[in-house]
Order: structure tokens, then sequence, then C-alpha cells
């Protein structure tokens, strides 16, 4: 097989990159492991050969750009102006037929649906829609796509027979894009797909909106069967249920709207649902039971005063059973708890706790007890307990000793801990706390010896911790230290102090620890020692590629390469176009093809993701897709060049379209440390620009993002957070809601919005903490409810808390280790990007706005 020698490639692809220095490195990185193959991430079919002459075979399917930087039609709306890009395809049309003409059309539609002209992306799409052999490098699913949604939106603008064959054109080129290979986004096209199916026929003939209806039915079953997690499912069900109706199977349809109004209760769709009923004059009346399924629903969609009403009035009905009035009362607690009403929850669970003492019910008032801020009533019950024979009696006993420490409870944690048996008290957590006791309590020379005891016995970041506060104990006493008294004594322990403090600062300098101990010397005037180094990768002092040398370089690999990667040369054509999001898709996909065929996938734990495939949050379950590779494009291994000329390309690509976590696959030890590769200034333009809107260093959010994400846009933690900096979507609807703006959950997934609403609430949390960043990232992780309710448990008149004490005492580990994961972090970007480390004050202040609590 012929193909253009190294140097020849090496050249073009040099051409097309910001410097020669974001090329000299060769690629180390990780790939997501495999669970099953997906058809949208198995690109290559397994019958794909290499042309015989590639380098002419595959251009001809490439678009070139040979336009000035940023003047073509497809770089005007990448940057957000849809009608100068109108304006540059109307002055400089392309050959009737070329490829080129085409990504002009491709161009114009999205630009005219932008501007809320969708007849006009209708025209410039028909032609290609209707193409029934297109080249296998061309991505006809998005034109399908783009060409259906323009039909939709022109259909709202049409009445009758004509909207209907508006909609039942943009069905067909749903169901043909579906069918195509790859699909990356055949989820939300399924779902629109079914959305304009259940508003046909609407105004048809009676058995001609039967017949739709019954389409429309099936559609919407398989979507809510595919995707029940989607974030309108509710709306879904809505139209499913209205669409039996319109079957003429009137009684299921009833049965349907009910459903909805029960089980979505909270939500616009159950509003509907109850006025669809009457209108049939099937008005709702809910029984005993019913009333139960919706307030627990209410409280799932966040209506929590609806729940709260519909329980209450199941309580205080005097025709409420026992029975009943027990289960209305303990799911009236819940909802007092999800609305951050603890002591709510804690006096009805305390009513029923008196009647039937369970366990299960028993944590669940404990831990209402505990966030209501009622330390006494919660150690009364643990005590209690704890007078109970065996292994019951002794992790009561513990819990009882957690709960008095969480409290700011110390003398009575101290009196509890002295029941446990001293072996108990000599390993683990007891080695530990009977230091972490003393030191609370001021007994520094007592805390000092037991926590060198600790630092013998403890392991690695726990004995750190314990040397770290012998050297605070040691510093204490001496400060604690009156008249000349027992000077030499004082000068030793302030020597050794100095002497742990400096130790801590080698073993870990741009450690938690390590940082903090570097707070401790400066504060009392001794030198700490030269600050660490770190510098940035060369590619950070160098502004990306412009739209033309992006797009030069994306065609200049999809005509090498696109045989064995048509993913590159459908990204080249996406690019040209302008359609950024589905570009970097494409991207991604190429990337991780590459590393696969490379051998460079090392595997590991990958959170979700929806790097490559859209929609895999609205699954129930996730099966992260995998790459499949054909024997050919193996060859590829085989020959001198072709990986380093890949990577060069790939890493300027995702340098140029903004793909920081890939770019950083993409670089090797050799390019920088571990640091400075993975602390790029990702998405800079965005954070500079919102932070700086809300006056804080840009730092935090980089920090923010590297610890929520490693600056990936479209992971999806466990519980539903979404975005490079993680966003829950009820907590986005509610900053969204502050700022005016409208909210789509699927929204976080992009950067500007995500950035704009997480700069919004990072500022708030610092105003609620009177600008201590180490509160609000706890916050961010932990809840500002929840930091706000520790300050109070901790704080006293007599001693001020300290901050590196607050952390410490952390009840929930994951926010606790969080903490001081972005407080590392945010002094590597400070050291490396403003030339310093900052400085950390280590008194807390204890005053909290109300300003947010969520």
């Amino acid at each position: 097989m012929a193909l253009v020698s190294h140097r020849k490639r090496m050249s073009a692809l040099t051409l097309c990159t910001a410097t020669a220095a974001l090329l000299a490195c060769r690629p180390a990185a990780l790939t997501p492991a495999a669970e099953q193959v997906h058809r949208g991430i198995n690109q290559i079919p397994l019958s794909a050969r290499p042309p015989v002459t590639p380098s002419e075979t595959a251009r001809a399917e490439v678009p070139s750009t040979t336009a000035p930087a940023e003047v073509s039609a497809g770089a005007l709306l990448a940057r957000g102006e849809p009608e100068a890009a109108l304006a540059r395809v109307a002055a400089e049309p392309a050959t009737t037929g070329s490829l080129q003409a085409a990504v002009q059309r491709l161009t114009t539609a999205r630009a005219a649906r932008e501007l809320g002209r969708p007849r006009v992306a209708v025209e410039a799409l028909a032609e290609l829609a209707a193409e029934r052999r297109p080249a296998k490098s061309w991505p006809h699913e998005v034109v399908l796509h783009e060409y259906a949604q323009a039909l939709v939106e022109a259909a709202a603008t049409a009445a009758g027979a004509e909207a209907d064959e508006l909609r039942k054109q943009a069905v067909a080129a749903w169901d043909r894009a579906i069918d195509h290979e790859p699909v990356r986004n055949a989820a939300p096209m399924r779902v629109a797909r079914a959305r304009a199916m259940a508003a046909l026929g609407v105004e048809a003939s009676t058995s001609a909106r039967q017949q739709a209806a019954r389409r429309a039915v099936k559609a919407l079953t398989e979507v809510l069967r595919d995707y029940p997690e989607h974030p309108d499912a509710a709306g879904l069900e809505l139209l499913r249920a209205q669409a039996i109706v319109r079957e003429g199977k009137t009684a299921d349809g009833v049965r349907a709207l009910r459903a909805v109004a029960i089980e979505r209760a909270g939500t616009a769709a159950a509003t509907s649902a109850e006025a669809a009923l009457a209108e049939l004059g099937r008005p709702v009346r809910y029984s005993a039971a019913e009333q139960l399924d919706r307030a627990a629903a209410a409280r799932r969609s966040r209506d929590m005063a609806l729940s709260r009403q519909v329980l209450t009035d199941l309580v205080e009905d005097s025709r409420s059973s026992g029975q009943l009035r027990e289960a209305a009362l303990r799911s009236r607690a819940y909802t007092a708890s999800r609305a951050h009403d603890y002591g709510a929850c804690a006096d009805d669970l305390s009513v029923l706790y008196k009647k039937s003492a369970s366990a299960d019910l028993r944590g669940d008032l404990l831990r209402c007890l505990d966030k209501a801020g009622r330390y006494d009533e919660a150690l009364a019950i643990y005590t209690e307990q704890a007078g109970r024979k065996g292994g019951a009696g002794r992790a009561a006993l513990w819990e009882a000793i957690r709960q008095a420490v969480r409290g700011g409870r110390y003398e009575r944690a101290r009196e509890l801990l002295g029941r446990t048996p001293a072996k108990e008290r000599q390993r683990g957590e007891g080695l530990w706390l009977d230091a972490w006791l003393d030191f609370r309590l001021g007994q520094f020379d007592a805390a000092a010896t037991a926590f060198a005891a600790a630092e013998r016995k403890l392991p690695g970041d726990q004995a750190r911790a314990a040397r770290y506060f012998r050297a605070r104990a040691l510093l204490a006493g001496k400060s604690a230290a009156v008249g000349d008294e027992g000077g030499d004594a004082v000068a030793g322990d302030r020597q050794e102090a100095e002497r742990l403090l400096r130790q801590v600062v080698a073993e870990e300098p741009l450690g938690y620890y390590g940082l903090q101990a570097r707070q401790r010397l400066l504060d009392i005037g001794a030198d700490p020692g030269p600050a660490p180094t770190l510098a940035p990768v060369a590619a950070e002092s160098n502004p990306a590629p412009d739209f033309a040398a992006s797009q030069a370089t994306f065609d200049a690999l999809a005509s090498e390469y696109g045989w064995a990667f048509p993913a590159l040369a459908r990204g080249a054509t996406l690019h040209a176009a302008g359609l950024l999001d589905e570009a970097r898709r494409e991207l991604r996909v190429g990337v991780d093809a590459y590393e696969t065929l490379w051998g460079l996938d090392r595997g590991g734990w990958v959170p979700r993701h929806e790097d490559l495939v859209v929609g895999l949050s609205w699954k129930s379950t996730w099966k992260q897709p995998r790459l499949g590779l054909p024997k050919d494009a193996r060859k590829l291994v085989r020959e001198r060049g072709a990986g380093e000329t890949l990577r060069e390309g790939l890493f300027a690509l995702t340098w140029a379209l903004d793909e920081p976590y890939r770019r950083s696959r993409l670089m090797p030890s050799s390019a920088g440390s571990y640091k400075a590769r993975w602390h790029p200034r990702a998405f800079r333009s965005t954070v500079e620009r919102e932070a700086e809107a809300r006056a804080f260093d840009p730092t935090h959010l980089w920090a923010l993002m590297y610890t929520e994400s490693r600056f990936r846009r479209h992971v999806v933690s466990s519980s539903g957070a979404r975005g490079a900096i993680q966003i829950m979507p009820w907590t986005g609807q509610q900053l969204a809601a502050r700022l005016g703006e409208s909210f789509d959950v699927d929204a976080l997934f992009d950067e500007e919005h995500n950035v704009r609403l997480s700069a919004y609430y990072f500022a708030e949390l610092l105003h609620k903490f009177h600008g201590q960043a180490a509160l609000a990232y706890a916050s961010y992780n932990g809840g500002p409810f929840n930091v706000a309710r520790w300050l109070a448990a901790k704080g006293s008149a007599t001693a001020p808390l300290e901050l590196d004490v607050f952390i410490a005492e952390i009840p929930f580990r994951e926010t606790a280790n969080y903490t001081r994961r972005v407080l590392e972090v945010q002094a590597a970007y400070a050291l490396m990007y403003g030339g310093s480390l900052p400085r950390w004050s280590n008194t807390v202040d204890l005053r909290v706005e109300d300003n947010i609590d969520f």
C-alpha cells in the first residue's frame, strides 16, 4: 500500500499546528475500559479496507478550506455569528454539486435555525436529506436530524394539513437517521420523533387521528421504556396518555392520565393530566393510598409544599386510620428532611419512635436530630443503646462518641471514650480520637504525646496528619505558657514543632498537610524554605490554532487516515460547516480510537459520561461503549511514523477545539510534570470571563473543575450531577431561575452554560461564608446548609475555630477529602500561573449569610 512519506505528513501537519512546541512529545494516555460494543461508537465497519490511493480518494471526500483565517461561513457560525455566516455563503457560493456546496448548505441550515428561520433551513437541506447513498465520511445522520428539526419548527408556524405534512416528513427523516451507521445521537432523535408523532393527526378525521395516535403510543412507549431517566419523562408520559385517548381507548387513557397525575405530582404534566381528566368528565378523586403516592411523587419532583400539604391533610383527617396516620407522619418527616426542615422531621419521627422503637426508625430519627442541631437528644438515644450487651452496645457507644464530636461536646466524648476497652483506644479510630480529644480540650502536652504514639502506628496520610497536629499541639502549648518558668522546655517544643512542620513540608510540598504546615511556619515567623517550583507546559503560553489552521489539520488527518478513522473525515466536514459540538464528538471518538489502536488503553475506572454517545444518562443503567477496530486499521501500527503523525495532529485539534481532558491524555511525561500536564487553563476565555464578572480568582473554578471531572464536559455522577463543574439538575434549575434564565438539564454539558451557573453558585457560596474559599469548596460538595450547621456546632466564644481543625472534623468523609483536594489543586494553579502559593488564614469567620442554602 503506497502512502506518502512520514516526512511529507509531518511537514503538512506542522503547518497546521500552533507551534512546534505543541508537537514535541509522544503519546501517553488512558482510554475508557470497554463493557460492550455500541453501534454509535463502532465507527469503523468490519469490512473497511484502505483505498488503493488513500491520498487522492480520501481528499475527494474532505472539504477544503481556502478562505482566510476566521472568515469562512463555518468559522463565523462557530463563533456565534449566524447572520454573518449566511451573508458569507451568499457572497461566496460554492460550485453546485461539490462537497463544499453541501457543507455550505449545512452551515446555512444551522445558522437559519439559530435565527428562527426554519423554512430557510428546510430549503437548504431538502436535497441533501434526499440523498440515499451518501459517502461513508459524510455525516448524513446529522443532516437528517438537522432537517427533521427544521421541519418540526416550521410545522409550529403552520396549521392543519400543512403542519401534519411537515411533521410526517420529519418523522421519515428521523427514521432514516436512526438507522444510519454510525449514529451518535439516536436517543434525542428517537425522543424528538416520538414527540412529532404525538402531534400528528390531532385535527384529522377520526380514523386518521386514531391511526396516528396508535403509532404515537407505540413510539412513546418504546422511548419511555428505553429512556426512563429522560429529563421530561413526565411530559412524555402525558403525551402517551393523551394519544391513548385519541386512539379511542378512553378507559385506558383515563387510567394513564390518572397515573401521570399521581406518579408525577408536583409537575406541570400532572396538572395537565388533571385538567384532561376534568374535560373527559372524570374529575380526579384520590384515595388515601393514592394521596400517599402523590405526596411521595411531589417530594421527588421537589414540590415540598404540595407533599407536606397532602400529608398534613391525611394526618389531621379524623377519618384516617392509625396505620394510615403513621404512614403519613413518616412520609411527612421525609419531606421535611428533603426541605432541610430537620426539626420538623425529628418531631414527626419522635412521635413514631415513642410508639415503636425500631432500629430503622431510630436511624432516621438520629439523622434528623443531628442535622437539626439537637445533639443532646441524639446522644441520649445513643447512650441508651450503648447500655445493651454485646456488639450492638459497643457499636452504639462508638456512634455516641462520634455524635459528641460532631456536636462539639468534647468533654462528653472524652468521658464516653473512657468507657471503651483500652485496646480499642490503641488502634485506628480510637488511637486518633484519644489524641484529638486532648487537643480539642486544650490539653496540648497530652495531645502531643498521644499524636506521637498515633504517628508511629497509623498508616501513610493518617501518620502525616498526626505529625502535623503534634506540631500544632507543641506550638499551642508554647503559646499557652506564661512567665519564664519552663522557658527551655518551651523553646525546645517550638524547635521540635518547627522540625516536624518542615518534615511535613518536605514530604508533601503541594499536598494538603504540606501546604498547611508551610502556613503554620509562616504564622510563627519561621522560614518554611523555598516554595516548590511548578511551571506550566509550553503549550499554555501559546495561542490555540485559529479556525482555518484547525480545519487544515482536520483535512490533512482525514486525507491520510480517514479510511481507517472515519470519525476524522466526519469531524473535518462538521468542523468546516461550523458545527463545533458535533465536530468535537467526532474528535473524541478519533482520539479514543487512536489510543485503542496503539495500545495506550490502560484500563481503570471511568466515570459515567456522554463523551461519545448522546443520551446515555437517560437510560436506567449505564453501559459504556467501546471501540471496534478492523484488522486493516491495525496495519497502521506497523507503519513507521504514522502513530506520531496522528498524535501530533490530534493534539493540535484537542488544543484548537478546547478538549482539555484528551489533550492532557495525549501529552507524555516528557512534556512536563503530572500537575503541569493535568492543570491546564481549560475553557480559558469562558472561565476567566465568568470569574471576572463575579469578582473572584478563576483558579477556583479550574480547581473545582479538575476535582469534579478532569475537565470533561459530559461526565454524569452517580447522583446525577452533570458537566465539567458538576451541577445537580435541581440545583441548576434553581440557579437558572435566580438568573432569570430558562433551564435545560442537558445544557449543563455545555461549558458556557455550566461555567456560568457554577461561577454564580460559587460566588454566592463565597458571599455566604464571607470570602472563605475552603468553606465554599466544602459547600460545593457537602452543601452550604451542612457547612453552616457544622460551623454552628463547632464555634466557641472562648476559642476561635481554626480552619485545619474544622476540615479535620468534617463528618462527611467525601466532603473532607474533597475540600482538601480542591485546596491542593487551587494552590498548584496559583503557583503555576500566578507565581506564588496562596496564603491561608487559619482563623474561621463564623458569620454565615442566608443568601443561599442549596
